[in-house]
């Protein structure tokens, strides 16, 4: 893809092809913001690598480029992917609030509950 950046690459595509931001984000859905942050090359103020990914592969299919080739470019410049092209995991991964498994609870206390009331009941 040259020695342009990603950004100043997908830019110049954009341009070439006489699209407007407007244009671009009716067809991919992409927020004008998020692509005004990705031609601009401010990758941090986008969200989660893995909506980065999806946005270019929509951005690529558009202006009519490879999005294997501007995914692998985007891998390169920020430096995320492993050789495999496959996202490093985060360095602290999230984990569950301690509550995820409450609702679970809520559902087996009720069932024992109502298992307790019907025997109580039948056995009167």
């Amino acid at each position: 893809m040259g020695e342009k950046s990603l950004g100043a690459h997908l830019k110049a595509r954009r341009k070439k092809k006489g699209l407007s931001l407007e244009a671009v984000a009716d067809e991919t859905k992409i927020a004008i913001y998020m692509l005004r942050a990705m031609e601009d090359d401010k990758w941090e103020s986008l969200p989660a690598e893995v909506f980065i990914r999806g946005f270019l592969r929509s951005y690529a299919e558009v202006l009519e480029l490879d999005p294997d080739e501007v995914v692998e470019q985007y891998c390169r410049e920020s430096g995320l992917c492993d050789s495999n092209e496959k996202m490093k995991p985060p360095p602290n991964p999230i984990q569950p609030a301690p509550w995820y498994h409450a609702p679970r609870l809520v559902v087996l206390i009720f069932v024992i509950l109502a298992a307790c009331g019907i025997a109580a009941y039948l056995l009167k």
